[in-house]
């Protein structure tokens, strides 16, 4: 299920065990049928149970695997998407 990574023979759409799986953690998206994966660069998910990433707001920049925007450095200008200033 979009927001759940299965492993090991999962036989429940929503696993928490840890063993067949679980809830993706903030930070990555799970699609699908797919696996933890992390937030590209540019993006951001504050939430566990998430199937995607949210878009870095203008302002801001959003590193590999970012749980939350970081303030875009003072001199600089942040488009919406940014990973680096």
């Amino acid at each position: 299920m979009p927001g759940y990574y299965c492993i090991q023979g999962a036989i429940i759409p929503y696993p928490t065990d840890n063993t067949t799986g679980r809830m993706c953690r903030a930070g990555n998206y799970c699609p699908a049928g797919g696996k933890e994966t992390p937030c590209p660069a540019g993006s951001y998910e504050p939430r566990n149970g998430s199937d995607k990433c949210q878009s870095c707001p203008l302002g801001y920049l959003c590193p590999f695997g970012s749980t939350k925007p970081t303030p875009c450095p003072v001199g600089y200008y942040c488009e919406i998407g940014a990973n680096e200033a």
